[in-house]
């Protein structure tokens, strides 16, 4: 009977350890770029869902996603990021380029002698804040793209892929909102949240939730 006891709780025990080991090696969403300890300066979103101001640094949402990117990165990880100074001096050189079309040359002209590795640039392609399917409910999506331009030679070294976020989450039950007058801001803020949290996840990578 001792015997038994005795296994029972080394089974117990060795039961534990294991869970315990499943909960320590948790796992881990590599980044999609990963840009190590590599400086980067974070050129504010430009905005093309907006009828006007397209360009770089003219868009509040575009800075809202930016520093979305920077909160996450800086709580999740430990980026390397140019300084606000050198940001916007970048910017403003951006602003006053004579050209929309950037060549490599163009690129190194703009960042020689800028404490920088790599510049991150990104669009809001499309964002609107319903959806012709959810009827009652407002129901946000943001399309949009970034890339990494080598401050070295000017030549771009990683473009994503088409990046989509929806918000609530389509995991979130939908909450009813009244659709009358301007769309809540609410829901604008929430796709800026995720798009820039997106990028930071794929450059610095993650843990998922509830793992």
């Amino acid at each position: 009977m001792r015997f038994l006891y005795r296994s029972t709780v080394l089974s117990l025990v060795a039961f534990s350890a294991l869970l315990s080991g499943c909960a320590f090696f948790r796992h881990y969403e590599k980044p999609k770029y990963d840009v190590d300890e590599r400086r980067v300066l974070l050129v504010p979103f430009r905005d093309l869902a907006v009828k006007h101001g397209h360009g770089f640094g003219e868009s509040q949402r575009g800075f809202r996603a930016v520093e979305a990117l920077r909160n996450w990165s800086e709580k999740n990880s430990s980026p390397n990021f140019a300084d606000r100074y050198t940001t916007e001096q970048v910017v403003r050189e951006l602003r006053e380029w004579p050209k929309e079309a950037m060549t490599p040359g163009d690129w190194k002209k703009i960042v020689t002698g800028v404490d920088a590795d790599l510049v991150l640039l990104g669009e809001i392609k499309e964002l609107r804040t319903t959806d012709p399917k959810a009827i009652g409910f407002y129901k946000g999506q943001l399309l949009g793209r970034y890339s990494l331009i080598d401050a070295r030679t000017g030549r771009e070294t990683y473009r994503s892929t088409e990046v989509k976020v929806e918000y609530p989450p389509p995991r979130t039950v939908d909450i009813p909102m009244p659709q009358f007058g301007a769309p809540p801001e609410e829901i604008v803020q929430g796709l800026l949240k995720l798009f820039g949290e997106k990028v930071g996840k794929d450059l610095y990578g993650y843990y998922p939730e509830g793992e």
